[in-house]
């Protein structure tokens, strides 16, 4: 396989067109000065809670932009963190294993976003299952946002008023956010895509979308000959449209990949960052990844 990217990039839809759905993010919102110190593990979780505290809290992050979950290894800064806050919140399972330890050390509560949840792929074993849940923003509306803002109030119960209603513009917000997605997607060719690894199995759950492998099956391995061959195959025989690779993992397989099947690559990111214009809150993120799956899957 030569390592070329082909390309083929499909003007934006809907450009900006629904920038507004989401509640303004005001000062306070952006992380208040003061109140009880919240550590978030990822981003899109971190900026979903700072919507909803507001000034009643502050919401601080672990992991740093661009990190792969799977090898992030936390900082004394991390550590210290974690030490001095109230209460820690993480989603569970392998994108945020490594905050256990941290926690255990410095005897904080946490919460457990998925706790109790039936995650895609769980077996029987504790802790296991596809963690990326707030990839699908109404499983975010419906189970997600309430486990957050109890945790919140649990914090802040002096603020319960002000969190309930940030909360529900929040809900209302990925009421609308589904509907931009929906119609961003509305003109795709195709349903199959290829990805790098499976952090898109509730997105494509969500709105019918069907991935047809991953290149990487754990964190850090790729799919050894024969599976790589069979990978190959099955995109060909469903005609897979595109292949979707990831900020945090390296893209030479990708490309590689992208290469033999003669299909084009786009990078959707389930992470984002706040220091990235376009990937900065969670609805900037989520409308990215949606005009991406778009472009990939053939929208004009």
């Amino acid at each position: 396989m030569r390592q070329t990217i082909h390309a083929a990039l499909v003007a934006a839809l809907l450009a900006g067109a629904f920038a507004g759905c989401e509640p303004e993010r005001s000062a306070d919102a952006a992380g208040a000065e003061e109140g009880p110190a919240v550590v978030v593990t990822v981003h899109p979780i971190a900026s979903l809670m700072r919507m909803v505290a507001g000034p009643a809290a502050r919401i601080t992050e672990l992991l740093p932009a661009g990190v792969n979950p799977a090898t992030y290894d936390p900082t004394p800064l991390a550590a210290r963190e974690v030490a001095s806050a109230r209460l820690v919140v993480r989603v569970g399972g392998a994108v945020d294993d490594w905050v256990a330890g941290m926690v255990e050390d410095a005897d904080v509560p946490v919460v457990v976003l998925t706790q109790g949840m039936h995650l895609i792929g769980a077996t029987d074993q504790p802790g296991t299952g596809n963690p990326h849940v707030w990839l699908d923003p109404i499983l975010v509306r419906d189970t997600l946002l309430p486990r957050m803002l109890e945790a919140l109030e649990g914090v802040a119960p002096d603020s319960a008023e002000g969190l309930r209603r940030r909360a529900g513009a929040v809900a209302d917000s990925l009421t609308a956010l589904d509907a931009t997605i929906r119609t961003i997607l509305s003109g795709i060719k195709s349903r199959d895509f290829v990805a790098s690894h499976a952090a898109w199995n509730y997105f494509a759950a969500r709105y019918g979308l069907v991935q047809v492998g991953v290149l990487h099956p754990s964190p850090g391995q790729e799919l050894g000959a024969r599976e790589l061959a069979t990978l190959v195959n099955d995109a060909r025989r469903m005609h897979a449209a595109g292949v979707i690779a990831e900020p945090q993992l390296g893209e030479a397989g990708v490309q590689a990949l992208a290469t033999e099947l003669k299909l084009p690559v786009e990078i959707a990111d389930p992470l984002g960052a706040t220091d990235l214009p376009d990937r900065s809150s969670y609805f900037d993120l989520m409308r990215y990844n949606a005009h991406a799956f778009a472009r990939a899957l053939g929208a004009g």
